[in-house]
């Protein structure tokens, strides 16, 4: 049980029998909460050394996820939005160092929707993308969650087509294409 007066986080449980903590966090991220939980025996009496305490520390982090490998086609508008918790308001997106994404696509960092049109043809190099609240700056785990992705960009495809046509000698022809992709 929780020890003096402590309390699981939200969403989560302990079974008595088998001291099992589980359940899902529905508490605000970049909370830590400190819970000390207590398993006896017998009586339970302390002065006969029936109780023993386990401090514990409950660390809440958001969840990050971008999609692991994206189709992309150079020359066409791109968009790809994060899967963020909503149990986290605020922070700011930014490329991890040494991460860049391909040319003619940038990161909004308030909303961390990667857009634009890509230039490039070729396998992208992964990159991460990091979500920093700010908050609980001296307990790093719960500042900074990340994700890795990729965008693999491809050729265009593109058809080119002209009608059959005649002309005469002396006269003007234009003759447009059909062009599509």
């Amino acid at each position: 049980s929780a020890y003096g007066g402590d309390s699981l986080p939200p969403g989560f449980t302990l079974n008595p029998a088998t001291g099992v903590i589980s359940g899902a966090a529905t508490a605000a991220p970049g909370r830590v909460i400190d819970i000390t939980i207590q398993a006896c025996w017998g009586s339970c009496n302390p002065d006969l050394g029936e109780v023993r305490l386990a401090p514990m520390q409950f660390w809440i982090v958001p969840s990050l996820n971008y999609p692991a490998n994206t189709p992309a086609t150079a020359g066409v508008p791109l968009t790809i939005n994060p899967s963020v918790s909503t149990l986290w308001n605020g922070g700011v997106f930014s490329l991890a160092p040494g991460s860049s994404l391909p040319a003619g696509l940038n990161l909004n960092p308030a909303t961390g929707a990667i857009s634009g049109t890509p230039q490039a043809v070729g396998a992208v190099v992964p990159f991460m993308v990091r979500y920093t609240t700010g908050v609980n700056v001296l307990v790093p785990p719960l500042q900074t969650v990340e994700s890795v992705a990729q965008i693999n960009i491809s050729s265009p495809t593109i058809s080119l087509s002209y009608p059959a046509i005649s002309g005469q000698i002396g006269t003007f022809l234009s003759v447009p294409p059909t062009v599509s992709g």
